[in-house]
C-alpha cells in the first residue's frame, strides 16, 4: 500500500504575467521524497481569484456555523476546505452537493444568531453561485 504525505500544495510560479498556474505536491512515499507537478492551463488566473473567493465565502460560513453551533454543517463546509487545497473538483462537487433536496444547505438559517440570517444568506448564495462557475470551468476543460 503506497502512504502519501504532503508537504505542501500549490506553489505559484508565473511572476505575476502567466495565465496558468503551476501546481507542485511534493510528498513523501516510504521515506522517499518524489513529487507530481501539474500545469492546469484551464485553471486561469481568473479562476484562481474564484477559488480564493470561494475560501473567503467558506471561511465565513464557518465562522457563523459554528457560533449558531451547527457543527454538522460547520465540518462539512471545513472538509470541503481542505479538499479546495489539494483537488478542486472534489472540494467544488462536495459543497454542491450540500444543496438541493429535504434538508440540504438550503433549508439552514440560524437560529441563536438570527440577527446575522441575512448575511448567512449571502454567503450562501455566493458560495454557490462561484462554486458553479468553477464547475462549468471545468466541464469546458
Amino acid at each position: 500500500m503506497r502512504e502519501n504525505f504532503p508537504v505542501f500544495n500549490r506553489i505559484r510560479f508565473d511572476d505575476g504575467c502567466a495565465d496558468s498556474l503551476l501546481l507542485i505536491n511534493i510528498f513523501i512515499v516510504r521515506n522517499k521524497v518524489g513529487y507530481q507537478a501539474l500545469l492546469y492551463g484551464a485553471i486561469n488566473l481568473e479562476k484562481v481569484t474564484e477559488i480564493n473567493e470561494i475560501e473567503r465565502v467558506l471561511n465565513k460560513l464557518i465562522t457563523l456555523l459554528n457560533e449558531d453551533n451547527q457543527k454538522n454543517w460547520a465540518e462539512w463546509f471545513l472538509k470541503a476546505k481542505n479538499l479546495l487545497r489539494e483537488d478542486i473538483e472534489s472540494s467544488i462537487s462536495k459543497i454542491l452537493g450540500a444543496y438541493g433536496g429535504m434538508g440540504s444547505f438550503n433549508d439552514t438559517y440560524l437560529t441563536k444568531i438570527t440577527r446575522k440570517n441575512e448575511n448567512f444568506s449571502s454567503l450562501r448564495t455566493q458560495l454557490w453561485e462561484l462554486a458553479m462557475e468553477v464547475k462549468t470551468e471545468f466541464r469546458k476543460k
